[in-house]
C-alpha cells in the first residue's frame, strides 16, 4: 500500500484536477480531428478519465521518493530508482489488467453462435411482451425498480444484461442454458420477482484496429505527463472505441428486434450503455437513469471542478436519458446548475423513515463507508488505503473514551475483495470493549439499530437520512465536502442531520452528537435540506409513472 497521506497533499490534489480537466478537453478535440464518431468520443472520453485520474495521482504521490519497490502480478519483488520508471512500470501493468477486463472483439463461431441463439430464442418466447431491461442488474435501485414494476404489470417481461458475456465455450453454455430455463418459465406465467431474470446478451460487431488513430492522439498531446499517460493507455483506449464502434454498429439491429419499452441503468458511461441508450431513445423507449452518485456535489474548489466532470460522464445526467430518478435533492441541484435536463428529474423516495430506536441506555454509531481499492481510486472522493483505515481508527479510538456508545464497524461485501479488508481492519484498528466489527445481517437491519451513521462517501449516507438517522461525515484527512453540516458540537436546541469532522476534537463532537440525539429521533424540517418531502413517488409510484410514460408514448 502507498501511504498516500503522507504524500499526497493539496497541490498535488490540485494537479490532478488541472490534468483531467485540461486533458479532458484535449483528447475530445482530438479524437473528433482524427475522425472519431461521437459515440466513440463519448466513450473514449469516460475511459480516459477513469486513466488520468488514476495516473495522475499515482504519479504525484510517488514524488519525492528516492527508493521504490512493488510487487508485480507475478509476485515477484520489483525495484525502481527513480518515481518515473516506478510510474511507467506500475501504471503500465495497471492498464494492462483494465484492458484483460474488456470483452474480446473475436469470440469462436461458437461462442457467437450460442449468444446469438439465446437473442432468438428470448424473442421468441417472449415476443409482444413488454420488456424492462436492466443494464446494470446488481444495484440495488434496480433491482427494486425491476419488483415495483412487476407490481404495476404483471405481464412485464424483466431481462438483464451482464457486464461481458462469459469468457470461454464452457460458462457460455451454462449461461445460455439459465437465462433459457428463465425464460420458457416466464412464458408459463412464473412472476419474474420470484426468480432471476433471463439474460440477454449484446455483442458488437468485428471493426477494423483504431491504433492509428490512437498513435495520432498521443502525437497531439501537448502535455508531456498527459502524453505519456496516453501513450501507456494506447492499447486499452483502442479496445474501448473500438469496441464503441461494434455496439455502434450492431445495437439499431439488436435493439430493433428485442423492442425494450424500459431501459434501467446507474450510469451511461461505457461503449456498451452509451450505444444502447443511444440508439433506444430513438426508438421511443424509455431510459431511466439511476443515481448512485450522491457524493457527486462538491462544495469547495478544486474538487468541484473535478466532480462537475464526473457529473458530466453519464453518472447523473444524459442526453440519452429520458428519465433522471433522483434520491438525493443535492443531485437535483447539480444537474439543473450543470445541464439543460432539470425537465427530466423525477425525485424517487428510497425508503421511508424508520421508526425511532427504542429507548436504551447504548448509542449505537455503524460506521459503513466505502472503499474501492487503490487501481480504482477517484482522487476527489474516494479515500485512499491509509486515509480510509486511519479514519476507522480514529473513529474506535474516540468511541473506547465514550462508555456510553458502541461502535459497529461494517465493510461492504465488495471490499473484502480490495487490499483493505475484514482481516486488515482486524489488524490495524485498535481493540476496545465497545467497539465491534460485524457484517452480520443487512444493511437495512443494521439501519434500524443505528443512532448515528459514520462514512465518507457511500450510498449508505442517503438511506442512512432517507430512514431518518443522522450522519456524521468522517475522514481522516477532511478532504470531502458533498454534504454541509455542522462541525461544532450541537446541544439539545441547536443540532443537525449531518455532521463533519474537521474543526472539533472527534471525542467532544460524538458527545455533543450524543447528547443531542439520544433518544430524539430527527424531525421533518432538520430531515428538509437532505431528503425528500412527504409526498414524494416511492419506488412503487415511480415505476407506475415509468409505465404510464411507456403507454403514453406507444
Amino acid at each position: 500500500m502507498i501511504r498516500s497521506s503522507d504524500i499526497y497533499n493539496d497541490h498535488m490534489h490540485a494537479q490532478t484536477v488541472m490534468h483531467l480537466k485540461d486533458g479532458l478537453l484535449e483528447f475530445e478535440r482530438l479524437a473528433r480531428q482524427q475522425g472519431l464518431s461521437e459515440t466513440q468520443v463519448e466513450a473514449g472520453r469516460c475511459a480516459y478519465f477513469h486513466e488520468l485520474g488514476i495516473a495522475s495521482f499515482f504519479y504525484q504521490s510517488l514524488q519525492g521518493l528516492e527508493e521504490i519497490h512493488w510487487v508485480d502480478s507475478n509476485s515477484v519483488l520489483q525495484r525502481a530508482s527513480t518515481p518515473q520508471e516506478a510510474f511507467e512500470a506500475v501504471f503500465g501493468e495497471m492498464s494492462r489488467t483494465r484492458l484483460s477486463t474488456l470483452e474480446p472483439l473475436d469470440l469462436s463461431w461458437m461462442h457467437r453462435m450460442l449468444i446469438r441463439l439465446n437473442g432468438f430464442c428470448i424473442r421468441l418466447l417472449l415476443a409482444n411482451r413488454k420488456k424492462l431491461l436492466i443494464i446494470d442488474g446488481v444495484r440495488p435501485s434496480s433491482q427494486s425498480f425491476s419488483i415495483a414494476a412487476r407490481k404495476n404489470d404483471s405481464a412485464l417481461v424483466v431481462l438483464e444484461t451482464p457486464r461481458k458475456p462469459p469468457e470461454n465455450l464452457f460458462k457460455v453454455i451454462k449461461a445460455v442454458q439459465r437465462s433459457l430455463g428463465r425464460a420458457l418459465r416466464l412464458r408459463g406465467g412464473l412472476a419474474a420477482s420470484r426468480m432471476h431474470p433471463p439474460t440477454y446478451f449484446f455483442h458488437p460487431h468485428r471493426v477494423r484496429s483504431h491504433m492509428p488513430e490512437m498513435k495520432a492522439v498521443t502525437a497531439g498531446i501537448a502535455d508531456d505527463f498527459r502524453r505519456k499517460v496516453f501513450e501507456i493507455s494506447e492499447p486499452y483506449m483502442e479496445r474501448i472505441v473500438g469496441l464503441t464502434l461494434g455496439y455502434e454498429r450492431a445495437m439499431p439491429d439488436q435493439m430493433s428486434m428485442l423492442k425494450p419499452a424500459v431501459i434501467s441503468t446507474d450510469a451511461i458511461n461505457t461503449s456498451f450503455r452509451i450505444s444502447a441508450c443511444r440508439v433506444a431513445r430513438k426508438l421511443g423507449t424509455q431510459v431511466v437513469l439511476f443515481n448512485h452518485a450522491s457524493h457527486t456535489p462538491q462544495s469547495e474548489a478544486p474538487s468541484k471542478t473535478v466532480g462537475d466532470l464526473w457529473a458530466s460522464l453519464g453518472r447523473i445526467y444524459s442526453d440519452h436519458a429520458t428519465v433522471l430518478a433522483v434520491r438525493f435533492p443535492a443531485i437535483a441541484g447539480l444537474i439543473r446548475e450543470l445541464s439543460p435536463h432539470g425537465k427530466k428529474i423525477i425525485a424517487v423516495r428510497q425508503n421511508s423513515v424508520l421508526a425511532a430506536t427504542h429507548s436504551k441506555p447504548t448509542f449505537q454509531i455503524t460506521f459503513a463507508g466505502n472503499y474501492v481499492g487503490e487501481n480504482s481510486h477517484i482522487p476527489w472522493m474516494v479515500e485512499t488505503p491509509d486515509e480510509f483505515i486511519n479514519g476507522i481508527a480514529e473513529l474506535a479510538q474516540a468511541v473506547g473514551q465514550i462508555p456510553e456508545a458502541k461502535l459497529v464497524i461494517r465493510l461492504k461485501p465488495q471490499n473484502n475483495k480490495t487490499e483493505i479488508n475484514l482481516a486488515a481492519i482486524k489488524q490495524f484498528v485498535p481493540h476496545y470493549p465497545n467497539v465491534e466489527i460485524s457484517n452480520g445481517g443487512s444493511f437495512k437491519q443494521a439501519l434500524v439499530e443505528t443512532d448515528l451513521l459514520v462514512a465518507c462517501i457511500s450510498t449508505t449516507i442517503d438511506e442512512a437520512l432517507g430512514a431518518g438517522r443522522p450522519v456524521l461525515l468522517h475522514s481522516s484527512r477532511h478532504r470531502y465536502n458533498h454534504l454541509l453540516g455542522m462541525s461544532t458540537p450541537p446541544d439539545r436546541n441547536h443540532r443537525s442531520a449531518v455532521y463533519v469532522s474537521s474543526k472539533t476534537p472527534l471525542v467532544a463532537l460524538l458527545k455533543g452528537i450524543i447528547d443531542a440525539h439520544q433518544n430524539r429521533p430527527l424531525n421533518a424540517a432538520e430531515l428538509s435540506t437532505y431528503t425528500w418531502p412527504a409526498g414524494t413517488p416511492d419506488m412503487d409510484e415511480f415505476a407506475k409513472l415509468v409505465l404510464n410514460m411507456t403507454q403514453a408514448h406507444a
